[in-house]
């Protein structure tokens, strides 16, 4: 299982980002949402895509406990370059040490 908590703020807080597992859209996640996942044992891939831009990509591993992600979008200035200029960088996802995503 995948607990995925989206940090609330000012930038795409009236829009949802894609959950892509693998590459394959599984989900979204709102404003300020914490949602579960459910992914297959194994090696996996997770990234978040809104419009044309994407979040960094993590690689984990599923063994049996849940694995907590935090995510959210950088800064406006930041968000505003990066979704001309690099669109890799637009909004953030990394592995959380909390079990439970809150």
């Amino acid at each position: 299982m995948i607990i995925l908590k989206r940090t609330s703020g000012y930038a795409d807080n009236l829009r949802a980002y894609k959950v892509l597992l693998d590459g394959v859209e599984i989900g979204s996640i709102g404003d300020g949402e914490t949602k579960q996942f459910h992914a297959s044992p194994g090696k996996h891939v997770l990234q978040l895509k809104i419009s044309w831009c994407k979040s960094n990509s993590a690689s984990f591993e599923i063994t049996g406990d849940p694995v907590s992600f935090e995510c959210g979008s950088n800064s406006a200035l930041k968000a505003a370059f990066s979704a001309f200029f690099k669109t890799q960088d637009y909004m953030w996802l990394r592995i959380s040490s909390d079990k439970t995503g809150d």
